[in-house]
């Protein structure tokens, strides 16, 4: 849902859509109620006088009965147009704000302006021709009420020299008509406000009716509450759509519980899309994942993400404090706990240079940190869990050697508390790993330690040689 959905869209079908349904539910049903009442009222009133005149003083309002018709149909189709643009317009603005770094920096603040002025036009069109249609509603109306005194006039004049009814009653008729013309007009803005909240509710409806690609079902067994950290894949291929190519094919491995494995490979070769494979956060096309002896799809989704420990490949903090990203990671954690896992992830000692130390806030999306500050955070974010397995979606591209260093010492002391997959491209940060997999156009096309798939000289060792001469570069330089 969300790779298909703009955040922007989400937003506006949780803030503006709901506000529509809410005018509805509140004031609308208030105005309905009130008018209902003296609408009620007015006319058995007006029967006890007179069923003829009232007959004929009601008969014009059957006219408003089309009208209510055409306008309702108008005003839903162009309330649901409205509410589309705004979501795109919301889109446009969300996007821009998050990105505004890379808009300065390609100096695209001119075409981004007009892009945002292209789309409030749109808004500002769709919005006066929903105007447009709800103030058609009010010449309507008078008319309406104009041919019903008229009515009462014309026939109740007749009716006085008949001798069935008095002026004075004709007086009432018009002054009950009167009465009736807010309840009336009321009716009209209830009409508005119901067909606006319609076509929101819809786009509501569309969220909520939503089923999730990935959950429970009735195969789930929900007797298991913890893991142990046992990853095996048994053939497992994966695609992204029917028709595109395989991201992974009949890939197969074990990992026992608090054991290591990297994952190394070319761009593009399936590294993390193997990981999200192992959070469940897409689905084997084929094949099956086994974790603890038990399919993948039989444990619970809560279960197996509790378990996980996961550091992405995209960087990101919540606009909060650096302390309360980490404890993002486990409900009710102490500040020893914080700072522990702030020291494992070489964070602490950083941070307490802060004025505010771990309480210093890291602005929009951690805008405040350095790259390497920011990814260290996340480090420290999964370790505070203590999770049974420990993945690494090539999480210390940010940090220099010597920090790089010392975090995997920190976790080499962890060893045996769990299961860790670290992808990396980085071959000095993965040698000491139990067992390495070399993927290659999502095959698995090497495995083994260090050692061994040196001496295999393959895809790994030529890329080991590689960065051994970038090195070598570096240091002469």
């Amino acid at each position: 849902f969300y790779n298909r959905t703009k955040t922007g869209d989400v937003i506006t079908r949780s803030t503006s859509d709901i506000e529509q349904v809410r005018r509805y539910i509140g004031p609308a049903i208030m105005y309905s109620t009130r008018a209902l009442v003296i609408v009620i009222v007015a006319v058995i009133t007006m029967l006890i006088i007179s069923p003829t005149l009232t007959l004929y003083a009601l008969m014009p309002l059957s006219i408003l009965g089309v009208a209510i018709f055409l306008v309702a149909h108008y005003v839903h189709k162009r309330s649901e147009a409205l509410q589309r643009q705004y979501a795109q317009l919301t889109s446009r603005v969300q996007e821009t704000l998050a990105g505004i770094r890379l808009v300065k920096a390609y100096a695209r603040e001119k075409t981004e302006t007009e892009a945002f002025e292209e789309e409030s036009t749109l808004y500002k069109s769709r919005m006066l021709g929903l105007a447009r249609v709800e103030a058609a509603w009010r010449p309507i109306f008078v008319v309406v009420v104009g041919l019903s005194q008229v009515m009462v006039v014309w026939v109740g004049g007749r009716l006085v020299t008949e001798g069935v009814i008095t002026i004075g009653n004709i007086a009432e008729y018009i002054i009950y008509v009167g009465l009736m013309t807010w309840p009336i007009a009321a009716f009209g803005l209830v009409i508005s406000m119901m067909q606006r909240a319609s076509a929101s509710s819809e786009r509501i409806y569309e969220v909520l009716d939503e089923e999730p690609d990935i959950s429970d079902s009735s195969r789930t067994d929900y007797s298991i509450t913890q893991l142990h950290g046992h990853v095996k894949f048994e053939n497992v291929s994966f695609r992204y759509a029917q028709g595109l190519p395989y991201a992974l094919r009949n890939v197969s491995f074990e990992l026992h519980p608090g054991g290591s494995l990297a994952v190394v490979g070319r761009t593009g070769a399936g590294k993390t899309t193997l990981i999200e494979l192992i959070v469940r956060l897409v689905e084997p096309t084929e094949g099956r994942i086994l974790i603890d002896g038990k399919d993948l799809r039989d444990l619970p989704l809560s279960v197996v993400r509790e378990s996980v420990g996961y550091v992405a490949q995209d960087v990101f903090l919540f606009s909060d404090s650096i302390g309360n990203n980490i404890a993002f990671g486990t409900v009710g954690a102490s500040d020893e706990e914080i700072r522990q896992a702030a020291f494992e992830a070489e964070l602490l000692e950083t941070v307490l240079e802060f004025s505010e130390g771990l309480n210093s806030g890291v602005g929009e999306r951690g805008v405040s940190l350095s790259g390497g500050q920011a990814q260290r955070t996340t480090i420290a974010r999964a370790l505070i869990r203590e999770p049974k397995i420990l993945i690494m979606d090539d999480a210390l591209s940010s940090v220099d050697a010597n920090t790089e260093t010392r975090i995997l010492e920190h976790l080499r002391r962890r060893q045996g508390q769990h299961s860790m997959i670290l992808v990396s491209h980085r071959i000095s940060s993965i040698q000491d790993l139990d067992q390495i997999l070399v993927l290659d156009e999502g095959s698995l096309v090497e495995r083994g330690t260090h050692e061994s798939l040196v001496e295999h000289d393959g895809l790994y060792a030529q890329m080991h040689r590689r960065q051994l001469l970038e090195a070598r570069l570096e240091a002469i330089q």
